[in-house]
């Protein structure tokens, strides 16, 4: 998403965003990143089998079905906070 805004209005914006940045799941936003972290050291066929395991791995137990909902109705929220 793009956006532009404003000169007296970038740091608001900015810290808004941020702000809805950090609501973001911590533990998935970690193994997102460390899988970029470890697939932009390999070639094209690596990453993808880097990528394949990792996301194979990850789902475990740790999904629950009404936390999923509840996150994304928040993301849903939000874009039309976002929009108005």
């Amino acid at each position: 998403m793009n956006h532009v805004v404003a000169h007296d209005e970038l740091l608001p914006f900015c810290r808004r965003l941020a702000a809805d940045i950090v609501t973001n799941d911590q533990a998935g936003v970690r193994q997102i990143l460390g899988t970029y972290q470890l697939v932009t050291s390999t070639t094209v066929a690596e990453g993808w089998q880097i990528e394949g395991t990792r996301a194979a791995a990850w789902p475990g137990n740790r999904w629950d079905p009404d936390e999923i909902a509840k996150r994304r109705q928040a993301v849903v929220d939000r874009g039309r906070a976002q929009q108005s």
